[in-house]
């Protein structure tokens, strides 16, 4: 099955920082997506970063969070990825059993490729 682009950019892999004998280094520890809801009345777009409240709970103990997500123009011979420091504002649901944590206000466009969920979801039909 093909994979769109567009799927690709609305994706991420959540990193924290590991010291190790060699110095630091980023590590993945869970994926997440970005949402985007527009407001008509308004015309404001609101971006969300959203992941599992389990995956949050890898970094809550205060640790630098990075999202590891594909830059927005690679150079030639460069690397084709970008880590975006990510703030410490996460949000949950008051029911402790929804796994759910989302960042407000997550979407750099000019540092990193996002795109956003379209309407009705990513369901998209096999062929």
């Amino acid at each position: 099955m093909h994979i769109k682009d567009e799927t690709k950019h609305q994706v991420g892999f959540l990193c924290v920082e590991k010291r190790t004998f060699q110095g630091a280094k980023k590590v993945l520890v869970g994926t997440c997506f970005w949402i985007h809801l527009h407001n008509f009345q308004r015309n404001v777009v609101f971006g969300y970063l959203v992941t599992a409240k389990h995956v949050w709970a890898t970094f809550r103990d205060g640790r630098h969070v990075w999202v590891r997500v594909n830059k927005a123009v690679i150079e030639k011979g460069k690397s084709g990825v970008v880590y975006v420091p990510l703030p410490n504002k996460w949000m949950f649901h008051p029911d402790p059993a929804v796994d759910l944590a989302v960042l407000p206000g997550c979407s750099d466009r000019k540092t990193c490729r996002t795109s956003k969920l379209p309407k009705g979801g990513t369901n998209e039909k096999e062929r």
